[in-house]
């Protein structure tokens, strides 16, 4: 597990832009899934994500620890939890 702990990591930048801009999520392909209902939903209709990012808060939370145990292979981001808040679009 990757730690991040700086808003100037080339990876949060990437993300970041993922998540404020629909034309940077088209331009990649890619998209975005907050929380670990819509993960869960992702990795048993569609298959395994690309990348995790995390909270290291939740990381004491079972029940994503549970969804991190099932995805060994995928690369996972542990981030600050002030880092993470600034990219979260779901009120928690």
């Amino acid at each position: 597990m990757k730690q991040i702990t700086s808003a100037a990591n080339l990876h949060y930048q990437a993300l970041r832009k993922l998540v404020q801009s629909s034309q940077e999520r088209r331009k990649t392909g890619l998209s975005v899934l907050d929380g670990v209902h819509l993960a869960a939903a992702y990795r048993e209709h569609v298959g395994l994500p690309r990348r995790i990012a995390v909270s290291r808060s939740a990381l004491g939370n079972p029940e994503v620890q549970s969804l991190l145990d099932g995805m060994k292979e995928v690369e996972v981001f542990a981030l600050g939890d002030a880092l993470f808040g600034g990219l979260s679009s779901v009120a928690t």
